[in-house]
């Protein structure tokens, strides 16, 4: 939605590319926290599980910090060359 509002497609490379590592940080944080606190708090003990589940959100993030940018760069294109038929 952030982007939809924001005119993306006439953003340079590098404010795209940050604002993509942002929302990918955001998108993972919103998504891992809940759900560690949850795993942590039903199938205890709470703060080991917690650090443990940090793991898993590093890689996610990790991941994100790759995919979002790529995948954006090809819906970039896709809606360019969509635009153009119109």
């Amino acid at each position: 939605a952030i982007f939809r509002k924001g005119h993306w497609q006439t953003w340079r490379c590098l404010r795209l590319t940050v604002g993509l590592c942002v929302a990918a940080f955001m998108c993972t944080l919103f998504f891992y926290l809940p759900v560690n606190i949850v795993d942590a708090w039903m199938f205890g003990p709470f703060y080991e599980r917690f650090v443990g589940g940090i793991l898993f959100f590093v890689i996610s993030l990790g991941s994100n910090f790759i995919i979002f940018p790529l995948l954006f760069s090809v819906t970039r294109h896709l809606h360019a060359r969509e635009g153009t038929r119109l």
